[in-house]
């Protein structure tokens, strides 16, 4: 079984895994868009800011690193970052705009994601928010170096800043997976 990342949108802001019961028993209408394993895909963390990032705690008092944000603000930061996405990624500007019109077409309220999975492959409890919260400022243009995070926390060990691509065993991978995943 391979650890696997969750994006998904619902209509209540709750910081909370997909498959977790609500404190106040509230029925939720949670609809599944994403999926990755091992990996969060760049282009999920294009729909984020820094305010989004905060902790989910689980049963055993562990603090899991989460991302909610609401759809408005997603469909804005997704418009603002279109540059910044065809210019690091120029060769999958058609994986981009798939990615821009499958985020159009939810109904929800709120998107989120469920990171658990991919939290317990770190030793340390703090790498794994540090490297999300340096992602997500260097898309908001504070932290240059944050793109190793955001190219690494997806999976790319072969970025190449210079010509802004990356390799990949074409036979056994496709970019998206590294981009966005699958969608559901």
């Amino acid at each position: 079984m391979s650890n696997q990342a969750c994006l998904f949108a619902e209509n209540t802001p709750d910081v909370v895994g997909p498959d977790s019961p609500r404190r106040d028993r509230r029925r939720t209408k949670t609809v599944f868009f994403a999926g990755c394993a091992w990996q969060v895909p760049v282009f999920w963390l294009f729909c984020f800011d820094s305010e989004d990032l905060s902790d989910y705690e689980c049963n055993d008092g562990s603090l899991i690193p989460t991302l909610v944000s609401h759809m408005d603000r997603v469909r804005a930061r997704l418009a603002e970052r279109d540059a910044l996405a065809r210019s690091l990624f120029p060769q999958y500007v058609s994986v981009w705009e798939k990615w821009r019109q499958a985020v159009e077409k939810i109904k929800r309220t709120f998107l989120k994601t469920s990171l658990c999975e991919i939290w317990c492959l770190y030793e340390d409890d703090t790498y794994f928010k540090n490297s999300l919260s340096a992602a997500l400022d260097f898309l908001r243009g504070e932290e240059p170096d944050g793109l190793e995070d955001l190219v690494t926390l997806a999976g790319i060990m072969t970025y190449d800043r210079k010509t802004c691509t990356f390799t990949f065993d074409e036979d056994r991978e496709c970019a998206e997976k590294f981009l966005y995943g699958w969608l559901e």
